[in-house]
């Protein structure tokens, strides 16, 4: 399988941290690498490359730092994904017909593409403000007590998830905005009782 890597959830944690920060307030490398227990050797590279794709932004002196330079919102997993690690799938195969004898003849492949698709669908429409209102969310039920263990994925009552509205192997960013695609990850999908900000 060629699934994305640590470096996929690192570099979200990265971008997580600046969109929990109050009033975009900069913080530094070093501080996100102590808050979140990241590796610190690659995190600033982590960080470069989320800067080259416009994403993170810094400013010189001594009340400098980074800070995310664009809303939430417009951050998708799925982009994150592709920034990070480039194409992924859960098998060789869905690369191209080239990667397998077999792949034209086998009703196997037909499954993970379906598979595929699944997922992605649920990448490209999970954003970055869904993961601050998740992070929130857990915050405020632990700081409650009322979460003691892992919340595992359940079937959702409202449905199946919408098809994709592109025939490719991924949906376009926007196609599921302000559609909720149906997944059973609670914590991710769930929204918040109050809202998270004006630039989320």
């Amino acid at each position: 399988m060629v699934m994305p890597t640590r470096k996929v959830e690192h570099a979200l944690f990265i971008l997580l941290d600046l969109a929990l920060q109050p009033n975009q307030r900069k913080t530094t490398t070093k501080e996100i690498v102590e808050r979140w227990r990241l590796p610190p050797a690659l995190t600033p590279i982590l960080v470069a490359k989320l800067a080259a794709h416009g994403w993170i932004a810094s400013e010189r002196g001594y009340y400098g730092g980074i800070y995310l330079a664009v809303p939430p919102r417009r951050i998708s997993v799925g982009e994150v994904v592709e920034v990070i690690e480039g194409s992924v799938a859960l098998v060789d195969c869905l690369f191209g017909s080239d990667r397998c004898p077999k792949a034209r003849t086998c009703v196997v492949r037909d499954v993970w593409y379906q598979a595929q698709e699944a997922i992605e669908e649920v990448l490209w429409a999970t954003t970055l403000t869904d993961l601050v209102r998740a992070k929130r969310d857990m915050d405020s039920e632990l700081r409650a007590g009322r979460r003691t263990r892992p919340r595992r994925g359940r079937s959702d009552p409202r449905g199946p998830r919408p098809e994709s509205t592109r025939p490719g192997r991924k949906p376009q960013r926007g196609d599921l905005r302000g559609k909720d695609p149906g997944i059973g990850v609670r914590a991710i999908r769930r929204r918040a009782r109050e809202p998270v900000g004006d630039d989320l």
